[in-house]
């Protein structure tokens, strides 16, 4: 990806990202848009540099068959997928602690706040919805993979909530 287009989508996630989080926050019962969820998954995905087919995303309900994946794996998406492992394996905050402890929108919240993390002015800045000491702001590269585990998270949540989890499965 060409650096010129890199700080574009980086400058878009960093105004996208928050004002999603906020209209989630906001709107708590007002079920989340797919396309809404698959652009800014696909905006951080792009800036950490892994390959987003713009019309898979403008399709409602596609999903690459799982033969596919691996092939298209780069380091950052590899990050991102061991990120959220971790968080699963290691921290024990898989789909059932996330449903019992916060729900979609403090995830989406917390994934804006590691994306917005070095921004580095206070004025329009993400809260950080949880305790102060869970929040631990890396690299830049750390923060964007974080926030797109987070998101992920945010997203999977929401389906099973939503019901649709078994509806794509079948």
């Amino acid at each position: 990806m060409k650096p010129k287009t890199t700080r574009w989508l980086a400058a878009v996630l960093i105004v996208a990202a928050p004002l999603y989080a906020f209209s989630v926050a906001a709107f708590p019962s007002r079920p989340m848009d797919d396309s809404v969820t698959r652009w800014v998954l696909a905006a951080l995905l792009s800036v950490l540099g892994v390959s987003v087919g713009v019309a898979s995303f403008r399709k409602a309900h596609h999903e690459p068959p799982r033969s596919e994946l691996p092939g298209q794996l780069t380091d950052a998406t590899a990050a991102v997928l061991a990120e959220r492992s971790r968080q699963i394996h290691v921290k024990g905050y898989t789909r059932q602690h996330d449903a019992d402890l916060s729900d979609s929108a403090e995830l989406a919240q917390a994934a804006a706040f590691y994306a917005m993390a070095d921004v580095g002015h206070e004025q329009g800045r993400v809260r950080w919805p949880w305790d102060e000491d869970a929040c631990k702001v890396k690299d830049r590269y750390d923060n964007y993979v974080r926030a797109a585990a987070l998101l992920i998270a945010a997203a999977d949540l929401e389906l099973a909530r939503s019901g649709r989890a078994e509806d794509r499965r079948a």
